[in-house]
């Protein structure tokens, strides 16, 4: 007894990466989890939609442990351990006692997005834990004016740009209140200039990489303007703001208001108003809900040092760590799947019978048995399966083509069937694009197409098409993927290919 209340914050720390492994051995791959070990591949210094830390990373993971389920999954959950432990960390600098930093503890770890982020290979994770971490090296700094921690966060601000763009957002709402401060003498330090050129020297390479390709950030945000920010509600952007951390966010409200009144002194309000301005921002922006997360961890480890400092009878403190957690466990399913998805799809029945909505609305505006990211776990085995089939039917393997209509196809292929020695799946989706071949040799006589149905253009080309078989899974949003075997084209592929790429490229 006495090594685990030693122990605990570790013992907490390590719990929260085997909490979130428990989804392994239910579901599959995400689809974005499949493009980012496809990058991985193409090793670059930046991708269509990302920055390359997210490739290297993967890389990394891939080296040590192959591909797997495991190697996809175990570095999320590791950055389980480090995100709650950097809470505990700031509660600890905050002044906080034992108490406050388990407290800390359990009040990132459950919640939606303490349960949730966690399980995918993301740059999401990555982000939380960067933006935490800064906040973290800026409070070390501010308490003793080392510069030491001015030049742990010009690195940790380089690679956090390597991973995630939206890293800007925080800085400059730092910038934007540093000056307001006793704090606004670091602009007279050559160290902090210094700080500066290292993380700008860090993530030079990717500035180099967006320049030298047309500056692909600009094209991917128009897009995501289009398709999906646009819809962003500015109601729902706050509502959701609840969600993210639960009934956390009380802690984090507590916390805030423990930073003005209680912490002028120290000037401890410039992380409040830090968040402030990332969330005002992205409010009028039309940001999503989940950019906002890096913002509360902070809040949280204040409000939980506050909690500490006024509750000190014993009951009550078990009492909010025990509601803490007794709170999430109805959703807790929700963040971590740790049933099938048949018994998830009942589970979340009932939740919405009672009145708690899980959230099942696609992006396709429709209702569906599991939530978006759930149904993009389930059905890429199917797949690579199916094309496999397909492969092996082929004779002449030297002049065959693979086709997947978006990345989550291409990546189960390239990757599920990596020691097949099969072609590298073709696909215009995302960064796929990028590693489009622009002829072939041998000229293809064999296509395996995968979509959820048959490109007309595809139809007419070739004399022999067979279905393979499809994603009968309901519960998969891969449902009705079809793998078809064509053969016999009736001209030269390479000619079709030519005039489908001009076709593509006057499209962009």
């Amino acid at each position: 007894m006495q090594f685990i209340k030693k122990h605990l914050i570790l013992i907490l720390c390590l719990f929260n990466v085997v909490l979130h492994l428990l989804s392994i051995q239910y579901l599959e791959f995400h689809r974005d989890e499949l493009l980012y070990f496809s990058l991985s591949n193409h090793l670059a210094l930046g991708y269509a939609s990302v920055p390359p830390f997210i490739s290297w990373v993967a890389l990394i993971s891939k080296s040590i442990f192959g591909f797997s389920m495991f190697s996809v999954k175990i570095i999320p959950a590791l950055l389980s351990g480090v995100f709650v432990y950097l809470g505990a960390r700031i509660a600890k600098e905050l002044g906080g006692s034992y108490y406050a930093q388990v407290l800390t503890i359990i009040a990132l770890m459950f919640t939606p997005l303490g349960l949730r982020a966690f399980i995918l290979f993301q740059p999401v994770p990555f982000d939380v834990v960067f933006w935490t971490l800064i906040y973290y090296l800026v409070l070390k700094y501010m308490n003793s004016e080392h510069n030491k921690w001015l030049y742990l966060l010009g690195i940790t601000i380089g690679f956090a740009l390597l991973n995630k763009y939206l890293i800007l957002l925080q800085l400059f709402s730092l910038l934007l209140i540093i000056p307001f401060t006793r704090f606004k003498t670091v602009f007279k330090k050559k160290t902090f200039y210094f700080s500066l050129f290292i993380a700008f020297l860090i993530c030079s390479p990717n500035i180099y990489w967006q320049i030298t390709n047309d500056t692909p950030l600009f094209t991917h945000l128009t897009s995501l303007q289009e398709t999906q920010l646009q819809y962003v509600d500015k109601t729902t952007f706050l509502i959701e703001q609840l969600f993210l951390y639960f009934t956390s966010i009380i802690i984090a409200a507590i916390g805030a208001f423990f930073l003005f009144k209680h912490s002028k002194s120290k000037q401890l309000w410039l992380f409040p108003v830090s968040a402030l301005i990332v969330i005002l921002s992205l409010l009028f922006l039309g940001g999503k809900a989940y950019y906002t997360a890096g913002v509360y961890p902070f809040l949280i480890a204040a409000g939980s040092v506050y909690i500490a400092k006024r509750v000190h009878q014993k009951w009550i403190r078990i009492s909010i760590i025990s509601g803490l957690i007794a709170l999430i466990l109805p959703i807790f399913p929700y963040g971590i799947p740790f049933l099938p998805p048949p018994k998830l799809a009942s589970y979340f029945d009932t939740l919405e019978n009672i009145g708690i909505d899980v959230g099942r609305v696609h992006e396709d505006g429709n209702k569906h048995p599991l939530p978006q990211d759930f149904a993009d776990m389930t059905g890429w085995y199917t797949i690579a399966e199916l094309a496999k089939e397909a492969y092996d039917q082929i004779e002449d393997k030297e002049a065959t083509a693979i086709f997947g209509e978006n990345y989550g196809i291409a990546g189960a292929v390239d990757l599920i069937n990596s020691h097949y020695n099969m072609p590298e799946c073709i696909s215009f989706s995302d960064t796929y694009a990028y590693w489009v071949p622009q002829s072939f040799s041998p000229d293809v006589t064999s296509l395996i197409y995968i979509n959820d149905e048959l490109g007309s253009n595809v139809e007419e080309l070739f004399e022999n098409i067979r279905i393979i078989g499809v994603v009968s899974d309901s519960y998969s949003r891969q449902y009705g993927v079809t793998v078809y075997l064509c053969q016999n084209p009736k001209r030269s592929f390479n000619s079709f290919w030519s005039e489908t790429l001009q076709r593509v490229y006057e499209d962009q």
